[in-house]
């Protein structure tokens, strides 16, 4: 029985351990820029399908690299695509000479680009956030 108790702790200790280290997504950006939180607004921008943000100021998408697993639930919960359907969709801007999001690799380089002005916008996990980025809320 005391095994079996222990066991059943070790598991529930587990669960709880893996599900409070889970990646939350924040969507930043430089901590000038006084844009809304608008889903769809935010969605276009990381699709190329806009460039302009709600105020009227330029805004350029920043990605994480490929290989981040907050990429892929960024992905799923904010743009409502899968890695592969992205692909494909910057494969036709990449086709047509219109590029695709820049990227970085880091959450540091990240935040350090966003320093640089309120044209850009980005995504990191919620645990590097800090006072350097305005966090918009999560979705």
């Amino acid at each position: 029985m005391n095994k079996t108790l222990l066991c059943c702790c070790m598991v529930l200790a587990c669960i709880m351990f893996t599900g409070s280290c889970a990646a939350k997504t924040a969507i930043i950006v430089h901590p000038g820029n006084s844009i809304g939180s608008d889903r769809g607004a935010i969605s276009k921008i990381f699709l190329g399908k806009s460039k302009i943000f709600s105020d009227g100021s330029k805004a350029v998408s920043i990605n994480i690299c490929d290989d981040d697993p907050l990429k892929s639930e960024f992905e799923k919960k904010v743009l409502n695509k899968t890695n592969a359907q992205l692909k494909a969709y910057w494969s036709k801007f990449v086709f047509t000479g219109k590029g695709s999001p820049p990227k970085v690799t880091s959450a540091a380089e990240l935040k350090l680009t966003l320093a640089t002005g309120p044209t850009f916008i980005g995504y990191i996990n919620t645990i590097d956030l800090d006072n350097s980025v305005k966090n918009l809320p999560t979705f």
